[in-house]
């Protein structure tokens, strides 16, 4: 996979306030912009909807986005949360890149 275009890490949470108030000082984030989503998500299952409270923050040319799941398909963002629903600490989600071409199909290793 190439990063070429990489400007994003993701990270998911219980408590998006409270990640807030740890990242924005930790990642030298003056601020986070918050929104709440309702999206639909592309399952083999068929289309699902989620709800998900969202916020994002620049580091220099680095967005950092915390995605909070709320209700509905929200599995594919709680396979890396604790059990612990107090446990609000951030983890790793997803990166992203941008792509020069959107008709060259998905990133894949080795390219």
């Amino acid at each position: 996979m190439s990063l070429h275009g990489f400007f994003q890490n993701a990270y998911v949470t219980r408590d998006i306030d409270r990640a807030i108030t740890v990242c924005g000082p930790t990642m030298g984030i003056g601020g986070f912009s918050a929104m709440d989503y309702e999206l639909v998500l592309n399952t083999p299952a068929g289309d699902k909807r989620a709800q998900l409270r969202v916020a994002t923050g620049w580091q220099g040319h680095l967005q950092v986005e915390l995605i909070q799941p709320a209700a509905g398909y929200i599995e594919p963002y709680l396979g890396g949360l604790p059990q612990d629903r107090d446990a609000f600490v951030p983890r790793w989600h997803h990166l992203a890149v941008r792509r020069d071409d959107l008709g060259a199909g998905p990133l894949v290793a080795g390219q």
